[in-house]
């Protein structure tokens, strides 16, 4: 019979928040174990891992971009140092102006105080690489950046494996076992158990009350010799280089049949994009699916359990985990380790527990 096991905190799920997380809390010095099943279809694994500093239609700086952007490039950084490999680059990003009226509302963004730090040059059809079907010319972003989310996760995968801080199963939650002031799960005793299994959460016993707001997406990868690989381009959709002539393109949103099944449909609407943004022939190497841990007041979720504070989420990043999630991981440890508050933005006491 094995013997238990303790540590500091036992983690569900090694997508882009369990691992932003453990990362934060290993720095500060505290032991940790993630359980995670290693699937190929995970919403982090499949994300676009874009960092966007203005997007929507209203063209708005995106949710505490001045402080969420500087924050990513410094903790990608110091990853990709710790663990010796490449896997954030500072693309720039060309927005294609889809009509005058596009062009024009771009432009009052160049004298927008809050905006002004991200815009970069403008450019005219003329400027405009010829393969891009750019009639109305584009604006370039900057401050942005692109993860690879897959290898950076099997990247920080084989650092928790050399240290022996990963178990590769499946977490159920129904055999987690309150204790006192622990928990337990199988033959680990933790003092916290964190919850990071995505969408997943939406049906657990303990945070299934937050209101998740799931969807699926899609993205393929191309491949093209004739795409520019120096920065992203943002037409009909997404097209972001990986290097080597190869293009991450996406993505769909479904409400719908929220599985990691890739469909005909969601590739179709996306090879129509990927013929509006550009004029030029590409072979298509993949197609993959996942679900994103969307919520429905698109802020995170973040906290201790409102009934049993040894059980915490760190979940709900959304489409923004790549920009947003190192420094929710520090805020999120620091009050997991410190008791230091959490802002009523993303803690989830903003909201009242079926308990």
């Amino acid at each position: 019979m094995q013997g238990i096991r303790k540590t500091d905190f036992l983690i569900a799920g090694q997508g882009l928040a369990g691992s932003l997380l453990s990362w934060s809390l290993i720095k500060r010095g505290f032991n940790c174990i993630v359980v995670d099943p290693y699937l190929g279809s995970t919403s982090s694994k499949v994300a676009a891992g874009l960092i966007h500093p203005i997007a929507g239609r209203r063209l708005l700086k995106s949710w505490r971009a001045e402080t969420f952007i500087p924050f990513a490039h410094e903790t990608y950084k110091e990853l990709e140092v710790f663990l010796g490999q490449n896997f954030f680059q500072n693309y720039p990003v060309l927005e294609v102006f889809s009509s005058q009226r596009n062009h024009n509302d771009w432009l009052t963004k160049v004298d927008d105080p809050f905006c002004t730090e991200y815009i970069g040059k403008t450019i005219s059809s003329s400027q405009t690489n010829p393969i891009i079907n750019a009639p109305f010319g584009g604006q370039f972003l900057i401050k942005g950046g692109w993860l690879n989310t897959s290898f950076f996760l099997d990247s920080y995968r084989n650092l928790l494996i050399d240290n022996h801080q990963i178990i590769q199963e499946n977490f159920d939650i129904n055999d987690l076992e309150i204790i006192d002031t622990t928990v337990r799960w199988k033959n680990i005793e933790a003092t916290t158990f964190i919850s990071c299994t995505g969408y997943q959460a939406k049906a657990d016993k303990y945070f299934g009350y937050l209101p998740f707001n799931p969807a699926k997406g899609e993205l393929i990868t191309i491949r093209c010799n004739k795409i520019p690989e120096e920065y992203v381009i943002n037409h009909a959709l997404k097209i972001i280089p990986k290097g080597n002539n190869v293009f991450l393109c996406g993505a769909t949103y479904s409400w719908d049949s929220l599985d990691e099944i890739p469909t005909d449909l969601g590739k179709n609407k996306l090879i129509d994009a990927i013929k509006k943004s550009i004029n030029c022939e590409f072979e298509i190497i993949d197609h993959k699916a996942g679900v994103r841990p969307s919520t429905k007041d698109r802020r995170p979720f973040l906290g201790r359990h409102p009934k049993y504070p040894q059980l915490a989420i760190f979940n709900g990043l959304g489409t923004k985990g790549v920009m947003m999630g190192p420094w929710l991981a520090s805020k999120m440890a620091a009050h997991l380790t410190s008791d230091i508050l959490l802002d009523e933005e993303y803690s989830i006491e903003r909201f009242e527990a079926e308990i």
